[in-house]
């Protein structure tokens, strides 16, 4: 899946965050941005968005937020309270990922690595629950009635798919699967032209659209 070229940390403050430093610290491309700098610029899929939720709920006001930011890049949101997120809801909206306030440092660090590689910031428990919910078990084919199910797709790369979905790179993938990582490759450039897709980001979010349904919107919800 394509990687994020930059980390866009929503704040008011002129002083840097801690996360801002943690990702700098970690090499990466960050900028602190306030909320409406941001949403004066165009929509870029380079962008990856963090949105500090301490002791937020996922209520009509921060809803409308998340959905006015997800026009301008992927999001996720950090500094979560276990007991006021379901992290369940956040990835059917198609939240890119959630850190909770009592991650370790090292799990954070390696979590923005992870989301900043473009894969999903979920407990696999949460990813094998939604694939579950959508008919893509380990145990039965994909035969759901999307464009993604619709596809003409071997078993092999239905297999693909639930492992990317898991958040899996190629070279996990290929140990896996017992091929090499060019087949992996392969397999993925048939099933970006099967699914119409084109790139890894756009395929996870096919596979996280309700049977038959559009992707959902934060702004459509009541």
């Amino acid at each position: 899946m394509d990687k994020y070229q930059k980390l866009i940390v929503i704040s008011a403050k002129e002083q840097w965050s801690h996360l801002c430093l943690l990702a700098q610290a970690a090499g990466l491309n960050v900028q602190q941005q306030t909320v409406d700098a941001l949403t004066s610029q165009a929509y870029d899929e380079h962008l990856l968005i963090a949105v500090d939720f301490t002791g937020q709920k996922l209520d009509r006001s921060s809803l409308q937020l998340l959905a006015q930011l997800q026009q301008h890049g992927g999001v996720f949101i950090y500094q979560v309270d276990r007991h006021l997120i379901e992290e369940a809801a956040c990835l059917r909206l198609g939240l890119r990922g959630v850190l909770y306030r009592d991650l370790p440092l090292d799990q954070l660090m390696l979590a923005l690595r992870t989301l900043m590689c473009g894969q999903l910031a979920f407990s696999l428990e949460v990813l094998s629950n939604r694939l579950d919910e959508l008919g893509v078990s380990s145990a039965e084919p994909l035969d759901n009635q999307s464009t993604l199910f619709n596809a003409t797709l071997t078993k092999q790369e239905k297999r693909i798919i639930r492992l990317v979905a898991q958040g899996a790179r190629n070279k996990e993938i290929a140990t896996e699967l017992h091929i090499s990582a060019h087949t992996v490759k392969a397999h993925m450039a048939a099933i970006f032209r099967k699914t119409q897709v084109r790139n890894r980001v756009e395929l996870l979010r096919l596979v996280q659209l309700p049977v038959g349904g559009q992707l959902t919107d934060f702004a459509r919800l009541d």
